[in-house]
């Protein structure tokens, strides 16, 4: 399964019909996209890559697209030619100067965030419960965590 979205592919290409860029070159171009998104995000994310279909992060699947344009225009003028600097630079270095942040942990993917086990934080760091598993004459009796629960009830 590819990243990407094919039909934003021939957006950014000018809306052009089967034609002029076939569905094979945006298939493939896609494909690629993906192995390059694959390469980048393996080691971040090396239990979810490659990412299952209906699981891939918006921001990956825009990247994806992004590097799929550039594939296209690649395919399509080969060599020096009417590709300039600027689509380069707005389809292919922007793309991979984001997985490259995805990939150091300076961009996070919102699908993500709540996964990863940094962001899991105890509510009773540093508590020792009212009762445990210990004989009863070990238990001692946390008045304060008392005092704190008949507050709430009240």
């Amino acid at each position: 399964m590819s990243y990407g979205v094919s039909g934003d592919v021939r957006t950014w290409q000018g809306n052009v019909g089967e034609n002029e860029i076939s569905g094979a070159m945006i298939t493939l171009a896609l494909a690629d996209a993906t192995n390059d998104v694959n390469a980048y995000l393996e080691k971040p994310f090396p239990e979810l890559v490659p990412f299952a279909a209906g699981d891939v992060p918006a921001l990956v699947d825009s990247i994806a697209t992004s590097l799929a344009v550039y594939y296209v225009r690649l395919a399509k003028f080969p060599g020096p030619g009417p590709m300039s600097e600027q689509a380069k630079a707005n389809f292919y270095d922007k793309a991979i100067e984001k997985l490259g942040k995805i990939q150091k942990g300076e961009i996070r993917l919102p699908e993500f965030t709540s996964k990863t086990t940094r962001d899991i934080k105890s509510t009773q760091a540093d508590y020792t419960p009212i009762f445990g598993i210990s004989p009863v004459e070990d238990s001692v009796v946390d008045v304060d965590r008392l005092e704190d629960e008949a507050d709430e009830r009240d």
